[in-house]
């Protein structure tokens, strides 16, 4: 089987060892302080960046692999991503309570270095001023397509549907978006993005249909966690928008 028809290849979930990060909000739930910059901290260090991994324990209780991820740089060496998460004060470091990290005290000689800086989550700032302003109410596709048709708007994309659906996060209002890419149509994947909201609707009756798979990689490839600017085009009358 030639690389062009083997399809996807396989992804793995990891949580990274003895670290805890803020909590980001949705919905009526408030974003823990600095859980926003976390996140975006770790998004710009891996997004498009190679990388190599190491399992360093399993919670088979919960079904999750801990471990420990390493960027490669150019001078051929690797840099461990947890050290910069933790030296910009985006994470606490968990002590006891199980396994942990094998780098568990370089960890800590780095947090307590980070606090002794005042950065991040040690910062002396009140915490409210490190916590986002979510939108309170579901967008509305008419208002939208009337305030911004035509215009390019920055986000970044929070996840792919198949390949011709995406959620976006708009900024800086943060509205949780999903748009149907104008002109194309791409396999199904066996659920649809029918309505602008966090969740998918209803699995079909059939799995994927025939590069489902290929064409939701390739989009994921190309966009996925990535800045984006995104242009609004047109609603249906499902409220449906396109982009």
């Amino acid at each position: 089987m030639s690389k062009a028809t083997q399809g996807p290849p396989p992804e793995k979930t990891l949580t990274l060892s003895s670290l805890i990060a803020p909590r980001l909000g949705r919905a009526d739930i408030r974003d823990e302080p600095y859980a926003w910059e976390s996140r975006e901290f770790l998004r710009r260090t891996c997004i498009g960046r190679e990388v190599v991994f190491r399992v360093d324990y399993t919670v088979s209780a919960i079904g999750r692999d801990f471990g420990t991820v390493y960027l490669r740089v150019p001078s051929g060496t690797q840099e461990n991503v947890s050290f910069g998460v933790v030296q910009h004060g985006y994470a606490k470091v968990r002590q006891g309570g199980g396994e942990q990290s094998p780098d568990i005290e370089e960890l800590l000689r780095i947090q307590e270095a980070s606090a002794k800086a005042g950065v991040g989550l040690w910062s002396k700032d009140p915490p409210g001023n490190a916590v986002r302003g979510l939108p309170t109410e579901s967008i509305d596709a008419l208002s939208l397509l009337e305030t911004h048709k035509g215009k390019p708007l920055p986000g970044i994309v929070e996840h792919v549907f198949n390949g011709s659906t995406v959620r976006v996060t708009l900024l800086p209002e943060y509205q949780s978006v999903v748009f149907f890419i104008t002109g194309i149509q791409c396999p199904s994947m066996g659920k649809r993005a029918s309505s602008n909201t966090d969740t998918d609707s209803a699995p079909s009756a059939e799995g994927p249909e025939p590069y489902a798979r290929e064409a939701k990689h390739f989009c994921e490839c190309k966009v996925l966690h990535r800045e984006v600017r995104v242009v609004v085009e047109g609603v249906d009358k499902y409220q449906n928008i396109f982009g």
